[in-house]
């Protein structure tokens, strides 16, 4: 049966494993959307290894053809599996926010160094300090440095305030007993905590 339809481009893809097992699928004559079997289920419809713009066999193939995703720009959405597509969008939605939190942190600079974090010459240096009780940005090297510097002589280190100087933000003063490491920095609240819980959640 021949598989071309009107209108499609003179584009031939390689030989290959794959096109031969859509090439014996194709021969089938069902629709897109369509599995040999009538009574298939839509979560067991597989999907063309092809693009849909470029799949060779149209709309004579008989392999899902998903919907284009806004964020990734790939022809991955399933067109008749709900939960499936819910769990595409969710799980691009969150790279698209990772991505755009680490391009707006590009700029952001170190309260002690004074050099832009994400701009420092090595990579292991590259990560923010977040003290969860105030909102001045680190270095996670200056801000661990700072903490784990010897207090001035003469302080008492049994006494509790003396030993909680140095557990304070260097710029307010306010107490912090924790340090998060982040690859990227906050904007809101929420972004913050959001850091907070999945630190926490990855020590246990």
């Amino acid at each position: 049966m021949n598989h071309s339809t009107k209108g499609t481009s003179g584009w031939v893809p390689k030989a290959s494993k794959s096109f031969s097992q859509h090439q014996n699928l194709g021969s089938s004559g069902n629709d897109v959307g369509q599995s040999s079997s009538s009574s298939a289920k839509p979560s067991e419809l597989v999907f063309c290894s092809y693009a849909a713009a470029n799949c060779p066999f149209g709309n004579k193939c008989s392999r899902v053809h998903g919907n284009r995703c806004l964020y990734c720009s790939k022809f991955c959405l399933h067109p008749t599996d709900r939960e499936e597509r819910e769990n595409h969008l969710e799980t691009c939605e969150k790279k698209e926010k990772y991505l755009q939190a680490l391009n707006a942190s590009q700029e952001v600079e170190c309260n002690v160094c004074l050099e832009r974090v994400l701009s420092k010459p090595k990579p292991s240096d590259c990560k923010f300090g977040v003290l969860p009780e105030c909102d001045h940005a680190f270095c996670l090297s200056c801000i661990r440095h700072w903490r784990n510097s010897a207090p001035p002589s003469g302080m008492d280190l049994s006494n509790n305030d003396t030993a909680n100087a140095v557990r304070t933000c260097p710029v307010c003063r306010k107490l912090s007993y924790f340090v998060i490491p982040s690859a990227i920095w906050y904007s809101t609240k929420e972004d913050k905590q959001e850091i907070i819980d999945n630190y926490k959640a990855n020590c246990k």
